[in-house]
């Protein structure tokens, strides 16, 4: 027996840099000389490290025992791939390509990158093997569109159906897959491809994956099946399909029995419905109604449901859009109508009836002109300045969103130059933005609204 242990067989532990280096490259320059195969399998077996063991594999000639490496699960993946590039044995390659775990990935990706024939490729991608797509893609592109039906319809793995799908075209293929296969994500890769109404339709209806419903919703064919986004807006289990459905609609009659939240003969199910296995009572959500108020322009609409309407965001985003006096009067004077947002609508009341009154002056017809360029500064430029300056100012922060904090700038300089009109301005109504704070401006000023009684304050 040797007294001398084999270079390959010292760790470098405790080594300095420079010498550990040294070590590994006389190991791997001893290792390399190597021709003996059973040398080379005490190598494989002793060796201080991995990296030796693939340096001993490149010289072992050995199929049985490369056979066992591949296939032995204590061992390294750098030493079972390098094993699997040196065997040549189709079928033994095959089964190392079929290898199902996840922790086996890179040695079936090595074994599908050894096989060439289309045949033993389709025989993987029919497999339950994670690489299983690799071997498809791998196949030739004859192969390939030939092939992609039996794939799609039958392969074990969903990542090489998915694949696979790459290479259909035919609607009556992608249907099938749409409406029978059992992973959600080949659904919506076939869905992705499908331009067919019904199949479409009936993947937003009845598909129990939510991404898939989202994706037959960004479908444009389904644009114009009205009914179906209809009832996608009332039963979709998903709050946001409901109000991405609501949003698609562009039917008059049925974003009106939206917002006025009629009953319908179905009840919506929730998530929580299903789950609970019980089912809601018939109606739309809050979300829904307020995409359908947003669309519609009908003032007598508006007013029938914000009378309704049982959401307070709602129903002041309701009266918000209503310009007829009268409508808005008979809202006021509902016993439903709480005594603020009734204090508010009699202010956007005197708002419309003094606009109806600058019509009849000069200086009354240059501030509505303004308005209509939507110009704060033009508004506050006409002279004289007058309650009617500040009328025209309430009405574009009303009509225009994006010019609260303009008008809020106008309304503290009006505010802090013009003692006269301080009560004015005081006396308005700003329900929608109590509690708010704005900054107006460089001066570091800015304005708040106080919360009851609505008044409109400036603190600097």
């Amino acid at each position: 027996m040797s007294i001398f242990t084999p270079v390959w067989k010292k760790s470098t532990k405790g080594l300095s840099e420079r010498k550990s280096e040294a070590l590994e490259r006389r190991s791997v320059k001893a290792i390399r000389k190597i021709r003996n195969q059973d040398k080379l399998k005490k190598v494989i077996a002793q060796a201080a490290y991995d990296s030796y063991r693939v340096e001993a594999i490149a010289n072992l000639a050995d199929g049985e025992t490369l056979n066992a490496l591949i296939f032995d699960k204590d061992r390294s993946g750098i030493v079972r791939v390098a094993a699997v590039q040196k065997v040549s044995d189709q079928a033994v390659l095959i089964r190392a390509a079929m290898l199902e775990d996840f922790r086996d990935r890179d040695i079936s990706g090595a074994a599908i990158k050894r096989l060439s024939a289309d045949k033993d490729l389709l025989e993987v991608a029919m497999s339950n093997s994670y690489c299983a797509w690799k071997a498809f893609e791998r196949m030739s592109g004859a192969a390939r569109r030939e092939h992609a039906p039996k794939v799609v319809s039958g392969a074990a793995s969903s990542s090489a159906r998915r694949t696979a799908l790459g290479e259909i075209k035919d609607e009556e293929i992608l249907r099938a897959v749409i409406l029978h296969d059992d992973d959600g994500m080949v659904r919506w890769e076939a869905l992705e491809k499908s331009n067919d109404l019904n199949t479409i339709r009936e993947a937003a209806l009845h598909d129990p994956y939510a991404e898939v419903r989202k994706c037959a919703l960004r479908k444009p064919q389904l644009a114009e099946d009205q009914a179906t986004l209809f009832s996608i807006a009332q039963n979709d289990p998903d709050g946001h399909i409901r109000e991405t459905a609501a949003g698609a609609l562009t039917d008059r009659q049925m974003l009106a029995r939206i917002a006025l939240n009629e009953r319908t003969d179905q009840p919506r199910e929730t998530a929580e419905d299903r789950q609970d296995g019980k089912a809601s009572e018939p109606g739309w959500s809050a979300g829904c109604r307020r995409i359908a108020l947003n669309k519609l322009d009908d003032q007598q609409i508006l007013a029938e449901a914000a009378l309704r309407e049982t959401d307070k965001e709602n129903r002041d985003f309701a009266i918000g859009k209503i310009n007829d006096p009268k409508l808005l009067r008979s809202i006021a004077e509902a016993e439903t109508t709480d005594a603020k947002t009734r204090k508010s609508i009699l202010g956007n009341i005197q708002m419309f009836e003094d606009l109806t009154a600058m019509q009849q002056t000069q200086h009354g017809r240059r501030l509505l002109e303004a308005m209509a360029h939507k110009s704060v500064e033009e508004i506050v430029r006409i002279e004289p300045i007058q309650a009617d300056t500040v009328t025209a100012l309430l009405f574009l922060l009303k009509e225009n969103k994006d010019l609260e904090w303009k008008v809020f700038r106008a309304l503290e300089e009006l505010y802090r130059q013009r003692p006269t009109l301080r009560m004015f301005i005081d006396s308005q109504p700003f329900h929608k933005y109590r509690g708010k704070h704005y900054d107006v401006g460089e001066s570091g000023r800015s304005c708040h609204i106080d919360s009851d009684p609505p008044s409109f304050n400036f603190r600097a």
